[in-house]
């Protein structure tokens, strides 16, 4: 009778195994095709237009960012995503961000600090990165310890597109720290008004 009673409670266990085997591979048959199409519908660029050349402004610290191209997607409503462009992009709007979780490391922007001493300067600025500029740009400089820190527009400031790269302007408010866009001429024009 002990015998019997064993061998029902292993025959029990078994089906109750095969049972959980089963309905976990039904799950993975229904759940990986959905899963998989998900992933195909997100990462295939086909499924992505790019629509313009956008500057980003981070929110917190003012600064400017750089270049990001905006791609809309296909088919699903309202959904975008901005890519940071290395390489110079027209651009023709400018927007505000928060956070910076999703800077990484090696990207912080530089907050104001109340100990910089800020001088005025007016320049030619080219944003090289943006392909813009303003020929008459007044611009109020942080310095710390002797280093510029940031460069703030002290008004707000329209760009043009530089010559060859088609007709375009952009606006971007006060208090925008450009250092980060700025290029090596504009930055060495600063220093020389300043006498740094």
């Amino acid at each position: 009778m002990i015998e019997l009673d064993d061998i029902w409670r292993e025959a029990k266990a078994h089906i109750l195994v095969e049972r959980k085997a089963k309905a976990a591979a039904q799950l993975r048959k229904t759940a990986e095709p959905e899963k998989a199409s998900t992933q195909a519908l997100f990462l295939d660029v086909k499924n992505w237009t790019r629509t313009r050349g956008i500057a980003l402004i981070h929110e917190e610290t003012e600064t400017l960012l750089g270049n990001f191209s905006e791609y809309v997607h296909n088919s699903v409503a309202e959904c975008r995503k901005l890519i940071r462009e290395e390489t110079p992009i027209a651009v023709s709007a400018s927007e505000r961000v928060a956070g910076s979780w999703w800077l990484g490391e090696a990207r912080r922007p530089e907050p104001k600090q109340v100990w910089h001493e800020q001088r005025p300067c007016i320049i030619h600025l080219h944003l090289d990165k943006l392909f813009v500029h303003s020929p008459i740009c007044e611009l109020t400089v942080h310095l710390s310890y002797g280093g510029i820190a940031r460069v703030e527009l002290t008004l707000d400031t329209q760009f043009a597109a530089e010559e060859g790269h088609g007709e375009q302007l952009l606006f971007l408010p006060a208090g925008t720290n450009v250092l980060e866009v700025m290029s090596l001429d504009s930055k060495l024009a600063v220093r020389k008004e300043l006498g740094i």
